[in-house]
């Protein structure tokens, strides 16, 4: 990788399918999404896969589900290799889930997070996102997760910061 490259955003491929596995597993103890997760969501309509990259490495990447008939897009994955965390891959990354589900019209952005993992609430939060419910014993290891939201239209009443 060249010093100075730009980031680079684009749709994830098939190809890809085998990098955006192994950054799962460098990025999650759990709830990582496999091979045959991602090239069912590549083939659907209703996800959208990004990758960032800079060069020719993928640094991060995105998935992003979309219902028919609903006004909420869910942020399924967003996972950044770690030696790039803090130098903006996941903000390009979230910068542009969030340009893509305003494209469509939609009102919020929703996720989970693990309700102790301060620095990932903080990342959501720099960003708008306010605290919805608390789901205990979501993760596969019986970790609480906590669902976050983002106002994606004006004059959406803003919910409580996370506690």
């Amino acid at each position: 990788m060249k010093e100075g490259e730009e980031l680079r955003l684009r749709r994830a491929r098939l190809f890809d399918v085998p990098t955006m596995v192994a950054l799962e597993r460098a990025a999650f103890s759990v709830h990582q999404i496999g091979s045959v997760a991602f090239r069912r969501l590549l083939a659907r309509n209703s996800a959208l896969v990004l990758v960032c990259e800079r060069g020719q490495e993928v640094l991060g990447h995105a998935v992003v589900l979309f219902r028919a008939r609903s006004t909420v897009a869910r942020l399924y994955s967003i996972a950044v290799q770690p030696s790039e965390r803090g130098r903006g891959t996941g903000r390009a990354l979230l910068t542009a889930v969030v340009e893509q589900a305003r494209e469509r019209g939609l009102s919020t952005l929703s996720l989970e997070v693990r309700a102790l993992d301060a620095p990932v609430l903080s990342f959501y939060e720099r960003f708008g996102f306010c605290f919805k419910a608390r789901l205990p014993g979501y993760y596969d290891d019986g970790a609480e997760a906590v669902r976050l939201v983002l106002a994606l239209t004006q004059g959406q009443r803003p919910l409580r910061r996370a506690s």
